[in-house]
């Protein structure tokens, strides 16, 4: 693989056609890293593809970046490409680098992370303290059908990555590569997280397990928000409720307009979640404190204040109107 050198710098993977989410989602992330981390380099490693849909756009994004690195991935899917693309990055780079994926906002320094003297450094899944809560089903699925077993206490999520230029880094980047193209080939599923946790396991690699604040996942905990370098929006995941970050994303396809007051104002924001009424900021900071989206607290936030009011209000008319219902039938009976 052609190599290039790439120190102290954030590296992003895109396969986009110039218009869609991950393109949106890609410039915003970048504008966030440039305001909060302007001395750090950011690279776009791109597909093939992408590559030539967009300099035939000339698209602002190339523009955007120090770097812009198109790769021959295998030929597939946009999700495949890209998982093709991730997954083989520390073999295609030279230096240390920090991966970003593309739906995060930067919100702090992060030039604590290039300090690490581990191979590979990488935070929990979800932002859960519990084994269990880190390993989702669709991924618990894979390790099952694979039969990986995995031994370490923690679940790592492959959204925020650090990588030293070390003989250890590099065998892990082989390895995760390989163990998710054999489990893309056998399964036809482009999960990376699963081989990624078991490349762990088998490269040996030295790995430093990262604090919550730097890939702040809070649909996985909403108590992370609050001090977050880093906000994780899974925006790739369905059915996600509007956030600010989701909006100019959506103002970003329909309009071409990148809003840096925009982004500015949400690095500033104490939430990521919509603040359009005080009682906004008081729903989110109670959902902060109780560290679950449990209550009419996660509903307003999933589905809007109105609406949760409503249906907490609604659950004790049930019950009243279900026990009319019964004493009802019981008359009848007599």
């Amino acid at each position: 693989m052609a190599k290039m050198t790439c120190s102290n710098q954030a590296v992003f993977v895109l396969t986009s056609n110039g218009s869609d989410i991950y393109w949106a989602m890609t410039r915003i992330a970048i504008a966030s890293l440039r305001l909060t981390n302007p001395g750090l380099r950011i690279l776009v490693a791109c597909d093939h593809v992408t590559h030539r849909t967009l300099k035939s756009q000339e698209n602002q994004i190339i523009s955007e970046v120090d770097e812009w690195r198109p790769f021959m991935t295998l030929e597939g899917s946009p999700v495949v490409r890209n998982r093709f693309l991730k997954t083989s990055l520390r073999g295609r780079l030279s230096g240390n680098f920090l991966f970003l994926d593309s739906d995060i906002l930067v919100r702090g320094d992060l030039s604590t992370v290039f300090a690490t003297q581990a191979d590979v450094a990488g935070a929990v899944n979800h932002s859960r303290s519990s084994l269990q809560g880190q390993i989702g089903a669709v991924d618990r699925e894979v390790l099952d059908q694979l039969q990986w077993s995995l031994t370490r206490g923690f679940y790592i999520n492959g959204g925020v990555l650090f990588y030293n230029d070390t003989r250890g880094a590099h065998e892990f980047g082989r390895c995760w590569h390989e163990l998710w193209l054999g489990a893309y080939r056998k399964l036809g599923k482009y999960r990376d997280q699963t081989a990624l946790n078991y490349a762990l396991e088998r490269s040996g690699a030295r790995f430093h397990l990262l604090a919550d604040r730097f890939n702040g996942q809070f649909w996985g905990n909403p108590s992370v928000v609050k001090d977050a370098l880093i906000w994780h929006f899974y925006l790739s995941s369905p059915n996600v409720p509007q956030t600010p970050f989701l909006i100019e994303a959506l103002h970003l396809i329909a309009t071409g307009e990148l809003r840096l007051d925009k982004i500015s104002a949400m690095i500033r924001q104490i939430h990521p979640w919509k603040s359009q009424h005080i009682i906004d900021d008081w729903v989110a900071n109670r959902l902060i404190q109780k560290q679950h989206y449990d209550g009419w607290e996660g509903d307003s936030i999933r589905m809007g204040y109105s609406r949760a009011i409503l249906r907490t209000c609604s659950k004790p008319l049930d019950r009243f109107s279900q026990k009319l219902s019964w004493l009802g039938r019981a008359r009848n009976r007599q």
